[in-house]
């Protein structure tokens, strides 16, 4: 018997972003505006970090490769998502499964949002 792959929530979030037909040409101010103010209300929701985790306002975007960060009560400027040149899309590389779902659940919602199939909330609300 083979072994079985195991598929983590930010592969499965490369795979949509794959899927949907998207790609870095979707990488404007405007629509990573929109991710950067999706992923923050999911951090604020969460709670997480003393109730202090955020998306920083800055959106760093360069020729094929974007990013946006956050910071919290005792840590600044961490990756949250970023757009990579080489086309990996890369989930706060230095967190737990934990603190990456309010950013991989904002992303979700975006992708279909940026693909023109809306998508309710993961977490059940509006």
């Amino acid at each position: 018997m083979g072994e079985k792959e195991i598929v983590t929530e930010n592969d499965r979030m490369r795979k949509l972003f794959e899927d949907s037909d998207l790609d870095y040409s979707v990488l404007s101010y405007a629509n990573l505006e929109k991710l950067r103010d999706l992923i923050n209300e999911n951090m604020v929701k969460s709670g997480f970090f003393n109730g202090q985790y955020r998306c920083d306002c800055r959106i760093y975007i360069e020729p094929k490769w974007a990013g946006l960060t956050c910071s919290s009560d005792y840590f600044e400027g961490r990756e949250a998502v970023s757009f990579n040149r080489d086309g990996f899309i890369g989930f706060s590389g230095w967190a737990s499964s934990k603190n990456t779902k309010p950013i991989t659940d904002a992303f979700e919602v975006w992708v279909h949002q940026m693909a023109g199939n809306e998508k309710e909330d993961p977490n059940g609300e509006d």
